[in-house]
């Protein structure tokens, strides 16, 4: 991925010069400096001078760019810059991988729900140029496993949990606002799922996930006092939609219709993508005919999993979220509201862009997929159970069971030696 930029490591940093790349390597040089100058690092006094920026409305990454001090001050910026564009795909990737050890047994099947994740199109895309979204990619994975030890599992001591889960929040505030703001969205997804699932458990389950609810507001309000005190009080703080009018939604077409970005693009693709709305980075629905088909099929085959169905519905509801405000169909808006006009209402999350939604959502495809590679791998074929070299012949035989199963439930059991073949 970033090969070029590692070439030449001191002269050439990933995301160039210019644009959004340009000020990143400005935002990353100024919190050391502004460290080692003693200076306030959230109030850019080197920009629109005389009065100053306050960056805490500028995704200006101030937690990365204090930890990576000593880089940045003994290999230089470049080095800092292409340094953590790489790190931001494998850690997001790991971790998702660490999170969904939790749901399956094979650690293959996690880590390649995990590369989905860290590696999606969606992130490959906001890696030429947007930092603050691969790199808050990292979190997520995490914030949700400790929502699930909260809520779920309750298996750990509620105020340890609550306070990591306060921590890791307000870590992500300081790397990127957006990604907490989806992360938060599909946490309260989750919740809702829950709830709607599993009614009956919730006054059992209740004292304990307020107690480690209540652990993480106070870390993280702790944590965040100052920061968010500064973003809303301080000088240069902003009223209203940072953005503009208007808002680029994920095309129906661009879940299943790769664009340029991709490696592999047939020209029909390539002229049909072109006609999608919005800059070719902020494309980031694209999932691919066969992951879509394998998340369906998963569904469909193992409903009864209330992992299973909580991993959908969540996906389903960022991807429906990530269409923006009308509907994109072939690069056209038609006049049909989707539900993220009701979320623009929202305090901050008005100045989102609904595409970036889709970072969120590959984490729940992501398992998804870890689900169904690990059931696969645990079928059992004629009485063997599948290794790692018979996953395709696996796969075969969870296809040909559906298919079975449906048509014993479809046609009249006729005699035990039918069932029995």
């Amino acid at each position: 991925m970033f090969a070029r930029a590692w070439a030449s490591p001191t002269t050439s940093p990933n995301g160039g010069g210019v644009g959004d790349g340009a000020l990143f390597l400005w935002f990353l040089r100024w919190t050391p400096y502004a460290l080692l100058k003693g200076q306030d690092p959230l109030l850019g006094t080197h920009l629109n001078v005389p009065d100053g920026v306050n960056l805490m409305w500028n995704t200006s990454l101030p937690l990365p760019a204090a930890l990576m001090t000593p880089v940045t001050e003994l290999l230089g910026l470049p080095v800092t810059v292409t340094a953590l564009y790489t790190l931001a795909l494998a850690l997001s990737a790991w971790f998702a991988s660490i999170a969904f050890r939790r749901y399956v047994d094979s650690y293959p099947a996690a880590l390649l729900g995990g590369l989905v994740y860290g590696f999606s199109p969606a992130m490959l895309a906001q890696s030429s140029s947007h930092l603050h979204l691969t790199l808050g990619a990292v979190l997520p994975p995490l914030l949700l496993l400790l929502v699930d030890e909260l809520l779920v599992r309750q298996h750990r001591n509620p105020l340890l949990a609550g306070a990591a889960l306060g921590a890791l929040a307000a870590g992500q505030l300081l790397i990127g606002e957006e990604l907490l703001a989806f992360t938060a969205i599909a946490g309260a997804v989750m919740v809702v799922a829950l709830l709607v699932q599993f009614p009956r458990q919730v006054p059992a389950r209740a004292g304990w996930a307020l107690r480690g609810i209540g652990a993480a507001a106070v870390v993280f309000a702790t944590l965040a006092a100052w920061p968010l005190a500064f973003q809303f009080l301080g000088p240069q703080h902003v009223v209203g939609d940072i953005q503009e009018t208007s808002r680029n939604g994920n095309d129906l077409y661009s879940f299943v219709v790769p664009t340029r970005l991709m490696a592999v693009t047939p020209a029909a693709a390539l002229r049909m993508s072109g006609r999608f709305v919005g800059r070719v980075g902020e494309l980031n629905g694209y999932l691919g005919v066969p992951l879509v088909a394998l998340i369906l099929f998963t569904v469909a085959r193992w409903w009864r999993s209330a992992v299973v169905r909580t991993a959908f519905v969540t996906g389903l509801v960022m991807l429906v979220l990530s269409m923006g405000e009308r509907l994109h169909v072939d690069g056209r808006i038609l006049d049909v509201p989707l539900p993220w006009t009701a979320m623009r209402s929202l305090p901050l999350v008005e100045s989102a862009i609904p595409t970036r939604l889709m970072l969120t959502a590959n984490l729940f495809f992501g398992l998804l997929l870890a689900i169904f590679t690990d059931r696969a791998r645990r079928l059992a074929i004629g009485g063997r159970v599948a290794s790692d070299e018979g996953l395709p012949a696996a796969v075969v035989g969870i296809v040909v069971q559906h298919v079975q199963r449906m048509q014993v439930h479809s046609s009249p059991r006729t005699s035990s030696k039918r069932e029995e073949k």
